[in-house]
């Protein structure tokens, strides 16, 4: 899958960041967010993640994007590290996932991302794009709304948590 090198993104109050691949030292980012109660709640990272366990994530990632599986991206508003977003490939397509630090929700940061990103991938040939929430979620449906995703069917994960599947199709 093809992903690109880095991406500026804009929100809809004029806040210019970026998408910078994920390097070997965001491990500190991956340990901050899984300290975060509803990041891991709401996704698939570890809660309490150790030094280790951090670099391992990262180091995973490293290789899914060296193997052309897909990518994860370092939102980067100002100077500092705010969130991460990344693409990795699920059943038919691109599969997106975002988690932002509490300190930079509320500024359209994650619905800039993921518009971004999503938009990159249909510009370059992706028919779609897919995301899920868990059932509950408002946060993460209402960004995905924003962004043009368009909620699915509930279905039920080989780990048994309950999703809402989303679809972001690329225009004729």
């Amino acid at each position: 899958m093809l992903v690109p090198d880095g991406l500026d993104i804009t929100t809809a109050r004029g806040e210019v960041a970026h998408l910078r691949p994920v390097e070997e030292d965001d491990w500190r980012l991956d340990q901050e967010l899984s300290r975060v109660p509803d990041v891991t709640r709401w996704t698939y990272y570890p809660p309490d993640a150790s030094e280790e366990e951090a670099r391992r994530r990262v180091t995973r990632n490293l290789e899914i994007r060296a193997a052309g599986r897909g990518g994860r991206f370092i939102i980067v508003a100002g100077d500092a590290p705010v969130g991460t977003i990344g693409v990795g490939t699920r059943g038919s397509g691109p599969f997106l996932f975002y988690a932002l630090l509490p300190a930079a929700r509320g500024r359209g940061l994650a619905t800039a991302a993921v518009s971004g990103l999503a938009g990159w991938l249909l510009a370059h040939g992706e028919p779609s794009v897919r995301a899920s929430t868990m059932v509950g979620n408002s946060a993460s449906e209402q960004v995905l709304a924003r962004a043009g995703f368009l909620p699915g069917e509930l279905a039920v994960e080989p780990d048994g948590v309950t999703v809402r599947r989303w679809l972001l199709v690329a225009a004729p």
